[in-house]
């Protein structure tokens, strides 16, 4: 007979219950183990865009993009979620990829990861081509090998 650790949710018998979504844990299933969690600051300099046009008003539209990494150096590209923690200010947490436009101006930011790095990529229109702005994007690589 083999030992387990089991903890059931309320109301379930830990001794009798068999459906694995009534446990809050049991050790005959995997779970998610963190390796790694913080939060990256992406500043985009909005002196450096790579295009430019103008809207249909004639307005001047410059296109930017910016990619900053954060080293996991696990050899194989990890279970990981990226997130913004506060969604510009108001407490919201978005997951990621987030991407929103309109007729004129577009913003898309993601994250995405290879067997060191993770990405976090912005990339944006508006009318700016000096000063900048900035995004913080929350992060959590898990250690499991899911084999991605």
């Amino acid at each position: 007979m083999s030992q387990i650790i089991a903890m059931s949710k309320p109301t379930k018998n830990v001794l009798t219950e068999t459906t694995p979504d009534n446990f809050i844990f049991h050790s005959n299933y995997d779970t998610l183990k963190y390796y790694v969690q913080g939060i990256k600051r992406v500043t985009v300099n909005f002196a450096d865009y790579y295009d430019s046009d103008t809207d249909p008003f004639g307005d001047p539209r410059y296109y930017h993009y910016k990619i900053v990494t954060v080293a996991h150096n696990l050899g194989y590209i990890p279970y990981f979620v990226g997130y913004f923690p506060d969604f510009p200010n108001t407490g919201d947490m978005i997951q990621l990829p987030l991407f929103h436009a309109d007729s004129f101006y577009f913003t898309y930011f993601s994250v995405y990861a290879d067997s060191t790095n993770i990405y976090f990529m912005a990339q944006l229109s508006n009318t700016a081509n000096s000063g900048s702005g900035y995004a913080d994007y929350g992060y959590r690589v898990f250690r499991n090998d899911l084999g991605l």
